[in-house]
Parts: structure tokens; sequence; C-alpha cells
């Protein structure tokens, strides 16, 4: 009988109009204090951000966190197991990169148990940039494109790319923390890139009444 091993994917979600208008409403809010030398990323701008009434978590990640968890086969969990009836989800840490053409997130992995981002603005497209002279006919075309890494079952690195378009506006994909990701520039729009990321970790209880999701909540 064959037997075949499993891995741990990632989800892509597209956020309502109204996730949309609050995320943006938190960027507007965002202090504009340097929040770079926290990150890996080799861009102009990023800055922290705040989750009001943890509107976000509750109404977006929370059911993003249940969807992972249900999707992954038991010897893949990525919360110990021992974990479960004294520690609940937290979004850890929330941040918005303003990214210019030429910059770059280089490979790296979050903190925490989850990690996501979300696309707020995509000013160039990836069909247009392919047809740059540096970028036609390359074995690996990947201007600006969104890359997660994994192992396979036989050991090889593996890359799964996402091509990113101004229709990708809205997406979020959510992941494992330790996954390894990075993302390319772009080159032919003078606009900035605008993307949301975050952390999700596992917290213990202290106080009866601060609510927390726990994994086994229905």
């Amino acid at each position: 009988m064959y037997h075949a091993f499993n891995n741990v994917g990632y989800i892509s979600s597209k956020l309502s109009k109204e996730s949309m208008k609050t995320l943006n409403g938190y960027i507007k809010k965002a202090k504009k204090k340097d929040y770079r030398h926290t990150l890996a990323g080799n861009i102009s701008e990023s800055y922290q951000l705040k989750d009001t009434k943890s509107w976000f978590f509750k109404n977006d990640l929370v059911p993003l966190i249940k969807e992972f968890l249900e999707n992954t086969a038991p010897v893949h969990k990525v919360v110990p197991q021992a974990m479960i009836p004294q520690c609940g989800f937290t979004l850890h840490d929330l941040w918005v990169n303003f990214q210019k053409k030429y910059e770059f997130n280089p490979s790296h992995m979050h903190g925490g148990v989850f990690s996501f981002v979300v696309w707020m603005k995509i000013p160039a497209s990836y069909k247009e940039e392919i047809k740059l002279p540096f970028v036609k006919g390359a074995n690996g075309m990947c201007p600006n494109t969104f890359e997660l890494n994994y192992i396979s079952t036989i050991g090889k690195v593996m890359c799964e790319k996402w091509f990113l378009e101004p229709e990708d506006e809205g997406t979020i994909l959510f992941f494992d923390s330790n996954r390894p990701h990075q993302v390319y520039p772009f080159y032919t729009s003078d606009e900035k890139r605008i993307s949301i990321s975050g952390n999700i970790s596992l917290t213990p209880i202290k106080d009866e009444n601060f609510k927390l999701l726990k994994l086994n909540e229905k």
C-alpha cells in the first residue's frame, strides 16, 4: 500500500470591502514611527499598526486560524498539544510596508505561530514586468512576485510563487510563521506597493476575563 507524506500548506483568501476599509483606516491612523529595525525588508517605510478593539483579529484572522488547523494533518500541527488548555491566540504584531520600485524583502521567517500578508495596493503588473529586457526569456522570471519556500518530502527546496497583479489587491495569504518567504522588487511604476503583515502568537491565559481564542472552542 502506498503511503503519501503530508505537508503544511497555506491559505489564500479575499478580504471583504469592510475589512479593506478598516485596514486602510488603520494605515491612516498609523504613527509614523520607523518600524524597520524590527523587520527584514530593504524598503523605505514600515510603520506599526493598531488593531482597534481587535476587530481585524476577530473578524478575519480567527476564521483563518481555525481553517488552517482543521486542514493540517495531526502529525504537522504547528501548535504543541500540551499548550492548548493553557494558551490562546493573540495578534502579536501588525505593521504596514510602503515599498518603492527596486526595493525588496529578502528571504526571512517571522516569529509566533502564524503570519500573514495583505496586499493593499499593487501598482505594477507581473504580466507587464516580464516584458522588461533583462527579465524576458530568463529561466526564473520573478519581478513583482511573492514567494513561499518549503521542503518537499524528498528534501528538495521548493517554492510557491504569487505573480502579483493589481486585481490581487485585497488578497490575504496566511501561513505558518516558520515558512521562509520573500518579496521581489517591481520596476515599472513610481507608485508605492502597500502591504500589511502581522504575526499571531500563543499567549498564556492568566486573566479569565481576557478573551482569547482557544483551540478547543467551537
